[in-house]
């Protein structure tokens, strides 16, 4: 499936480990047809191949923070549902081990 989603990234059936290096982190994440189980099969194929995937200024610590801003916003709005509908929603303390309240 990898070795496909490649193939439309170059627009040709045949590339080199080190061509798919050069692309770099963030053009194989916006890749369609390579999620993040695909990433790490390329990225350990690279390797095998004596390859490390070139890394971005942005890269996945951008898309790190926008997951979490998401995150956020998703609770946010789950709060203001429960509040609207009568509960009352209280900060809890995270357990400092494992981060699960």
């Amino acid at each position: 499936m990898q070795r496909n989603a490649l193939r439309k990234v170059f627009d040709r059936p045949d590339f080199t480990p080190g061509e798919v290096a050069g692309l770099g982190h963030r053009r194989l994440e916006r890749a369609e047809g390579i999620g993040r189980k695909g990433l790490a099969t390329i990225i350990e194929w690279l390797r095998c191949q004596g390859y490390e995937l070139d890394v971005d200024a942005y890269g996945s610590q951008s898309r790190d923070l926008v997951t979490a801003r998401r995150q956020v916003k998703k609770l946010e709005k789950a709060m203001r549902v429960l509040q609207t509908h009568g509960y009352t929603v209280l900060k809890g303390e995270l357990d400092a081990d494992d981060g699960k309240e």
